[in-house]
């Protein structure tokens, strides 16, 4: 078992190596929030900690998604007209999807900027500490043909540095049935899909667990964590919470 950790956090280290040498030969010297000049990184260390480091871990958040509240006391406006995610218990975006976060997400998913995978998991770590402490993280599993044809998956990623680097339970307990991408459907179309995606993975048939929390890099309509959530619950979880990295306001 020693010897198998020890690949896996080489295969991690080659992963970090490997982006910090994408990033250097892109060439990337301006900051995406400011516009100044970066040594490496596409944020500058000022901008770092006002965007990335600034989880607003005590915020007023909505009790429906989890955004933070602008001047609404309980729910926020879009969840008001049209919820979509009931069976989740809680729900914590880190960032909203504006602006710097867009840019990001496209140098990490699109650009294949995989250093990302550990600035974003490290700060995943404080929200699951501070807000989630001792409860087992669940991936939401990609399309079965996403890492074939693309080669890696960005949530896989970061629960396998949860897992190995900071020694967090990550526990595989969903797999995905389909191939359909979420991206391609409208509002309406994710809310009304009927079939299910997401179903109980059977190797751990005999391990249900009180509570869980869901992890994912980006909610749009919050269909995707709510078919997590009802796979869940009907496999015996009582409470199901989601962490995403980033949240979709309009």
């Amino acid at each position: 078992m020693k010897i198998i950790n020890l690949i896996l956090r080489g295969c991690l280290a080659v992963r970090y190596y490997a982006g910090i040498g994408t990033l250097y030969l892109c060439g990337e010297k301006n900051c995406v929030v400011c516009g100044g000049i970066t040594d490496l990184l596409p944020v500058c260390a000022g901008c770092f900690q006002k965007t990335i480091a600034n989880i607003r871990l005590n915020a007023k958040r909505c009790l429906v998604c989890g955004r933070v509240l602008v001047s609404e006391k309980s729910v926020c406006v879009l969840c008001r007209s049209r919820p979509s995610i009931g069976n989740l218990n809680t729900v914590f975006p880190l960032y909203n999807y504006y602006l710097w976060a867009r840019d990001l997400l496209f140098m990490w998913k699109m650009q294949n900027n995989r250093y990302f995978s550990f600035v974003f998991a490290r700060q995943i770590l404080v929200v699951l500490q501070n807000r989630f402490d001792g409860i087992p993280v669940v991936p939401v599993p990609p399309r079965p043909s996403k890492i074939k044809n693309s080669g890696w998956d960005q949530i896989k990623d970061i629960s396998d540095i949860l897992k190995y680097r900071y020694k967090m339970n990550v526990l595989d307990l969903l797999r995905r049935c389909d191939n359909s991408e979420q991206k391609k459907l409208g509002r309406t179309e994710r809310l009304g899909r009927a079939e299910k995606r997401y179903v109980w993975n059977q190797a751990f048939k005999g391990h249900i667990p009180r509570s869980v929390v869901l992890l994912d890099d980006i909610m749009t309509t919050g269909a995707t964590l709510n078919e997590c959530a009802v796979a869940l619950k009907a496999a015996g979880v009582e409470t199901v919470h989601a962490v995403t990295l980033f949240s979709v306001s309009d």
